[in-house]
């Protein structure tokens, strides 16, 4: 799957679950932005030759990963995976961190 792929498919899954959670109660009104960003980073990382699930799995966790990697047709996260860091951390050795 090439970047411009993932990237329509990550942003409609993230489009779809912020309508979801906005139905609940404690709904964050600015996490789509949060996540657009997180895709933006995601993308770049596949662009420069990250295996997608991987980059996925770095820029995102919990159910919002999950959300993402079925969209892409790949296996959820790993308990391993799910106990990763809270920051972003670029799969690829050319990755820029803003």
């Amino acid at each position: 799957m090439n970047a411009e792929e993932a990237s329509s498919k990550l942003v409609s899954a993230l489009t779809q679950y912020d309508v979801r959670q906005s139905r609940k109660c404690g709904w964050n009104p600015h996490a789509l932005p949060l996540y657009f960003e997180a895709v933006e980073r995601i993308v770049e990382d596949i662009r420069l030759g990250a295996d997608t699930r991987a980059a996925v799995c770095a820029g995102l966790s919990g159910r919002v990963a999950d959300t993402c990697l079925r969209a892409l047709g790949l296996p959820i996260t790993t308990r391993e995976e799910a106990a990763g860091g809270m920051y972003y951390r670029p799969v690829s050795a050319g990755h820029s961190q803003a």
